[in-house]
């Protein structure tokens, strides 16, 4: 692989690259991943300027793209994206610098209000307002978004070399059919102080603002001559990009050799209404539907595909059942409810069937004897038992004892351990 890009790339083939790029992308981040870039593949991706045919590369924001993926816990994000971009350049042969941030040795940072350091052209560039005017790419896994018109033109004029001039007017131009600007020296100028303060042009010194001021005076002279016509478009949206699987063959979705791709809507939708019948009848094949072809479309669809009926094996028909057809009647048809429509059933509030019910503990009332001190029988009398469970109304309880059950048995519920009378004696000593 080369290190340097040869290979021109045009608007459709930069598209084919990063619809593949944004493959990758996808498989390594599982969600999608916001790039800023600049330069040359603005010019040729936006659908306002389309002033230029093609590009050699894309440069993008890379110091800004690693710390915001840091802050979310991904160290490695820039390991990431340089692998997806290799594989990217061998797939179409293409040099290793396609895709760099060589520039962000040259762009210029600032200090934040409790003195941190900020990319003020990331964080221009990563508004909401900016992101719905200069997306240039949009997919599920990649999303382009060009820096702002200002820094664009304030990157682009340091420089100020090949088609930077060019570009800049054109910028100009779309600045005058938007928003009306009739640009002098003086309002590019102050239009660049105010919005690329990071830049410090109150910091150059007088050789150098000179300089800056004949380049702008220059673009002003090349945006008046430009037709706005041929050189741009009114601004459009860029097309929503669907992703979805190409099978060729029917065994490749089982086998996993579909092939994943990405199309516009428009695209999609040709495809839906192209050859619409052809695709019908396909459906039907695939499907394996039984169902009888509607007498319509088979005569409309009898004169194409009279040159394949010799090849094509007639689709089995299922018998129709014959439906009764009912007189109409001035009473309206009553729909037939369950009986549980309007009379839903009492909740019943009770345990599970398989637990019986405890039975209550019964009272034992022990009755004090009476010692007979005068009596030579120093006995004392027994209490009066209760009568046993059984003998009490509602209540059966089998008399199984423990003994006579089977080997391995497991009670499902309560069994009372049978009562037996004890006699309790009392042996009075005088």
């Amino acid at each position: 692989m080369q290190e340097h890009n040869q290979v021109l790339l045009n608007k459709e083939l930069l598209n084919r690259v990063l619809i593949y790029l944004s493959g990758r992308l996808f498989h390594m981040f599982r969600q999608t991943v916001y790039i800023v870039v600049h330069g040359g593949a603005v010019m040729v991706l936006h659908p306002s300027l389309l002033c230029r045919e093609s590009t050699r590369d894309v440069d993008y924001n890379h110091r800004s793209f690693q710390l915001h993926w840091a802050k979310h816990g991904v160290q490695d994000a820039s390991a990431r994206l340089s692998q997806c971009i290799e594989e990217t350049a061998k797939a179409f042969g293409l040099g290793a610098d396609w895709m760099n941030a060589h520039a962000d040795v040259a762009l210029p940072m600032a200090r934040g209000a409790s003195g941190e350091l900020i990319d003020p052209i990331y964080n221009d560039a990563m508004t909401r307002q900016n992101i719905e005017l200069n997306t240039v790419f949009t997919s599920q896994g990649l999303v382009l978004v060009a820096v702002s018109w200002s820094w664009a033109v304030a990157l682009k004029l340091i420089r100020y070399q090949k088609d930077d001039p060019n570009d800049i007017a054109a910028i100009l131009k779309l600045g005058t059919h938007m928003r009306g600007c009739q640009w002098t020296v003086e309002l590019f100028e102050s239009w660049l102080k105010k919005l690329c303060s990071a830049m410090r042009y109150k910091d150059y010194p007088p050789s150098e603002t000179h300089r800056n001021r004949m380049k702008m005076q220059d673009a002003i002279r090349r945006a008046q001559q430009l037709d706005w016509g041929s050189a741009a478009t009114s601004y459009q949206p860029p097309p929503a990009l669907v992703h979805c699987w190409f099978q060729q063959q029917a065994s490749q979705k089982t086998t996993g050799l579909a092939r994943f791709s990405t199309a516009t809507e428009g695209m999609i939708e040709h495809q839906r209404m192209l050859n619409s019948q052809e695709r019908l009848e396909a459906a039907r094949l695939r499907t394996r539907s039984f169902s009888a072809p509607s007498s319509t479309h088979v005569s409309s669809h009898s004169r194409s595909s009279s040159s394949h009926s010799s090849s094509r094996v007639a689709m089995p028909t299922a018998p129709v059942p014959s439906v009764p057809v009912h007189t109409a009647t001035s009473a309206p048809v009553t729909p037939v409810y369950h009986y549980y429509y309007n009379h839903p059933p009492q909740r019943q509030r009770h345990m599970s069937v398989s637990v019986a019910p405890q039975p209550a503990a019964p009272v034992i009332t022990t009755v004090p004897y009476i010692c007979n001190t005068q009596s030579t029988s120093r006995r004392s009398s027994p209490a009066i038992q209760p009568p046993p469970p059984a003998a009490m109304p509602g209540h059966t309880i089998s008399p199984t004892r423990l003994e006579n059950l089977p080997p391995g048995f497991v009670p499902t519920h309560f069994m009372p351990r049978p009562h037996h009378p004890t006699v309790h004696r009392v042996t009075m000593v005088g």
